[in-house]
């Protein structure tokens, strides 16, 4: 990994760990069991993240593998370009080719359809957290044990525990 990219990488996940230590700094400030309630109801994401990181490094290990499969492939039949047009094989040269893409291309489908699902069941746990998040604290607020502009904070504040 490139130096400038393994500093920005590393700046990224300060910058997080930081919004997120503060905004569990300030919602534990403005009400620990709202604070608790949101910690819990994180903890779907959190697994969703957790039990789908290693299967989508798969998949994109395996593009990758089929994607260098391809390219050995290509620099092969261009470095045999004389000997497949004196043999008149290009039909079989064209058959070899055309597996080899589309091999890469199932692996690339099958890593956007993955992702696309990660992706779908990542917004809906962050809507059920907000929504459930909001809930609770309306709830907390009619009760009189937080205010209204608490759930404000609360809900805002969010956003940081999602990322």
């Amino acid at each position: 990994m490139p130096l400038a990219l393994a500093a920005s990488a590393t700046a990224l996940a300060i910058t997080a760990a930081t919004f997120l230590s503060s905004a569990l700094g300030m919602m534990f400030w403005y009400s620990p069991m709202l604070t608790a309630f949101a910690v819990a109801l994180c903890l779907p994401p959190v697994a969703l993240s957790l039990l789908t990181g290693e299967p989508m490094a798969k998949r994109a290990r395996d593009v990758s593998d089929r994607n260098e499969g391809f390219m050995a492939r290509i620099k092969d039949l261009l470095s045999g370009f004389a000997v497949i047009k004196s043999f008149k094989a290009e039909k079989e040269v064209e058959k070899l080719f055309d597996s080899s893409n589309q091999a890469v291309e199932d692996a690339k489908r099958r890593r956007r359809y993955f992702e696309g699902g990660v992706r779908c069941l990542s917004g809906t746990f962050s809507l059920i957290f907000q929504f459930g998040l909001f809930l609770i604290g309306a709830y907390l607020a009619i009760r009189g044990d937080i205010t209204s502009g608490t759930v404000i904070v609360f809900v805002n504040l969010s956003g940081y525990l999602v990322n």
